[in-house]
């Protein structure tokens, strides 16, 4: 069991997430492993082996032979867990400053292990059953044993319902536990971004941005008329979307569209100092409020248990959420998660936040709550980029606001001017058809 479970996960994790090769290499495997009976792989592994001077005892034949075998199937089961957590997930990971494998270990397995546990019980309890097919290999496993005694003793029935119990006594407390198993469900909204095709920068036209940004203690406001990727510049910026040409400029750190190890050490540096709220939140169901906010302060920032948490506590108390550091993200409303989605990104000390339209899947009233809290971090000097439609927070809080349509910056200047005497005839019909 345990080989099986393990083997499995590295399977799956080779398959989802490893270099094309691996992943082909894994999948053959999988496939002709899964693709022939368990008796063959027993007689190859017992009786081939030895053919070419590879002995092994039939009980350890028999554990390598049902090891093989289960860790196909395990695989398969791990990457379907894999895959059903929200991209989202990731993304937030990253965002933090996570590496790739370390989002995968701290996020991604600790999540799908919890959505595998009942097929991989299933699978456990068939195992048990399946331990009868190593009598092929002269192992003495529950059943032969059966078969031995009831043919010297004549005691067919009784020993028959001794086995049969001895069976259920294995599988039963598994089918037991699995019953009272509960997930916590992992809530995916309508308008999550995993949903949404997938968005590139595309070459040349109004798509291809050369974009600087200085990490000031300013606020800068984005405007920008609907469906106009501006979540997919947000994005770009911290490396959540790719880009074929144009550069990225975080002040002194330059990250252009060719990949290779000096991009990657650049969209690190980036991460650290640039934060990102996201528009669906992203908190990790699996752990709690305290632990969302102390998750990249410890494993990125490497701060000791200790300050993470007592920096985490004074920021959930900055952002009004204190009294609920030991509940479930699942557990709080959507204005309640997007307050921890804010601490969890200041937790990182950026020194600017990108806000993908923070108070779009809130209700008005969890709304205001939210926009309180982000004039706070304004006043306080927090950079902030921030895409909106809320005109009235734009205009009371940004240093500068920015319209922008078609991939273009239409206008850009200080809020008095944007919305008191815009120049643009575009800009001036965008601000009639929105609400100040």
């Amino acid at each position: 069991m345990p080989l099986a479970v393990i083997a499995g996960l590295m399977l799956a994790l080779v398959r989802q997430y490893g270099p094309k090769v691996f992943a082909w290499f894994a999948s053959i495997y999988i496939e002709l492993v899964r693709g022939t009976p368990l008796v063959l792989q027993l007689y190859v592994i017992f009786f081939l082996l030895p053919e070419i001077g590879i002995s092994i005892h039939a009980f350890w034949a028999a554990v390598m032979g049902l090891a093989i075998n289960y860790s196909a199937y395990e695989a398969e089961i791990y990457r379907a867990g894999l895959q059903a957590i929200p991209r989202g997930q990731m993304e937030a990971a990253l965002s933090l400053g996570m590496s790739r494998n370390l989002a995968v270990r701290r996020v991604i397995i600790p999540q799908a292990t919890r959505l595998v546990i009942p097929p991989v019980t299933n699978d456990f309890i068939a195992l048990f059953k399946d331990t009868a097919v190593c009598s092929v290999i002269t192992v003495v496993e529950v059943s032969k044993e059966y078969y031995i005694q009831a043919r010297s003793t004549g005691a067919i029935v009784e020993l028959g319902i001794l086995t049969a119990f001895l069976y259920l006594a294995m599988s039963y407390p598994l089918s037991l536990w699995l019953a009272i198993w509960k997930i916590d469900s992992i809530e995916v909204s309508e308008n999550d971004s995993d949903q949404q095709p997938r968005q590139t920068i595309r070459c040349g036209g109004s798509l291809a941005w050369r974009f600087t940004l200085r990490c000031e203690r300013r606020s800068l406001c984005l405007a920008w008329s609907v469906g106009k990727r501006k979540s997919t510049l947000l994005r770009t910026i911290n490396g959540l979307e790719g880009f074929d040409s144009g550069t990225i400029c975080v002040d002194e750190i330059l990250l252009d569209a060719n990949p290779g190890p000096l991009r990657d050490q650049a969209l690190a540096r980036i991460r650290r100092r640039v934060g990102m709220v996201f528009q669906q939140f992203n908190l990790f169901p699996h752990r709690t409020v305290l632990e969302n906010v102390i998750e990249g302060p410890i494993h990125v920032l490497k701060q000791s248990r200790e300050q993470a948490v007592a920096n985490a506590r004074q920021l959930l108390q900055r952002v009004g959420m204190a009294h609920k550091e030991d509940e479930s993200p699942t557990a709080l409303s959507g204005g309640q998660q997007q307050r921890v989605a804010i601490a969890r990104t200041l937790a990182m000390k950026p020194d600017a936040i990108l806000f993908d339209e923070p108070t779009s899947a809130l209700d008005p009233q969890t709304t205001s709550e939210v926009i309180s809290v982000m004039a706070d971090l304004a006043t306080s000097g927090q950079g902030m980029i921030v895409v909106t439609h809320a005109m009235g927070f734009a205009r009371s809080v940004a240093d500068r606001v920015a319209i922008l349509n078609g991939g273009q910056i239409i206008e850009t200047g200080p809020p008095e001017q944007i919305f008191s005497d815009p120049r643009s005839e575009f800009t001036r019909q965008f601000l009639a058809s929105v609400s100040t």
